[in-house]
């Protein structure tokens, strides 16, 4: 290796000596080391996401981020740089047009509102693996995420939940021409569809640092399935190379709701109903559902149970 003497052989090619770590920072003399041996490629060192270049892993668009490729002002996001804070999920009117099946739809009088998500986390690439680890529990995700817009506001906020419901995960905020306002205390209280883990009413409840309470009460109208952004598809899943230039679009009768693999991921279109104080305004947004596994407060007890 470029690096010195190689180590033993590894399932996936020689290993480079990166485990020990050498002098001048972490895993050299008097630091832990914190680095696992690394498999080498034809040409370099592999990180998880591909060849490293001498100084930092590579992307497809160039040098590698925690949060993405890198601009010269910081980390990519599909609309520009991100915050400091992570990816950006900015609200508000959109002015595009689109154009389907030969049918135009003009979205510019400013009267279509919509969050445009710069979704977070590790993503999978490639094929999944064929001979993953069987786990000894269910498997077990709760996850609300509802963005909305008002007349002169913005809210979002979500959850995620263990088994028992308590939130692992969660955030609230408001955010207006002044500025961000961070909420605390984030409460929900869900009641589902029978027979079904779709929600039929949400309301959440979080406090401004000044006492002030805000009350969010929303009502699904209908939902579209997240396979058609890629979440879940058997075919178009996250990560999966289909050739050069390649599309599709899958069609859905949204009056047929499977519970099944990949239909349980949706995100339901909802009327917003927000009070502060004495006021209250009326809003449009989503509430994002993807809910499988033991949920003690939904009195689901196994996967898929209603």
């Amino acid at each position: 290796s470029p690096a010195g003497p190689l180590e033993p052989l590894s399932p996936t090619g020689p290993l480079s000596p990166r485990g020990p770590g050498g002098p001048g920072g972490p895993g050299g003399p008097g630091f832990p080391s914190l680095v696992f041996p690394v498999p080498l490629s034809p040409v370099g060192p592999l990180s998880p996401v591909g060849p490293l270049s001498p100084r930092e892993p590579l992307s497809p668009l160039g040098p590698l981020s925690p949060l993405g490729p890198l601009s010269p002002e910081g980390p990519l996001s599909p609309t520009g740089p991100l915050s400091p804070e992570g990816p950006l999920s900015p609200t508000g009117p959109f002015i595009p047009e689109i154009l389907f099946k030969d049918k135009f739809f003009n979205l510019s009088d400013g009267n279509f509102l919509g969050t445009r998500d710069r979704s977070w986390g590790i993503r999978p690439v490639g094929a999944a693996d064929t001979q993953m680890m069987p786990s000894d529990k269910l498997p077990q995700f709760y996850w609300l995420w509802a963005p909305a817009n008002f007349n002169d506001f913005s809210s979002h906020l979500y959850f995620v939940d263990n088994e028992e419901g308590r939130a692992t995960h969660s955030h609230c905020v408001k955010q207006g021409k002044e500025g961000s306002i961070k909420l605390d205390s984030l409460t929900k209280m869900i009641e589902y569809k029978n027979n079904s883990r779709r929600i039929s009413k949400a309301e959440f409840s979080a406090f401004k640092t000044d006492g002030t309470k805000l009350s969010w009460s929303l009502i699904p109208k209908y939902h579209i399935y997240m396979c058609g952004l890629g979440y879940m598809h058997p075919e178009w899943g996250h990560g999966q190379f289909r050739g050069e230039n390649q599309s599709q679009y899958d069609t859905y009768d949204l009056k047929e709701d499977p519970h099944d693999p990949p239909f349980l991921h949706i995100q339901a279109i909802c009327d917003f109903n927000i009070q502060e104080g004495d006021s209250t305004q009326q809003g449009i947004g989503v509430l994002e559902q993807l809910i499988f596994g033991p949920h003690s407060p939904s009195g689901f007890t196994s996967l898929l149970d209603v």
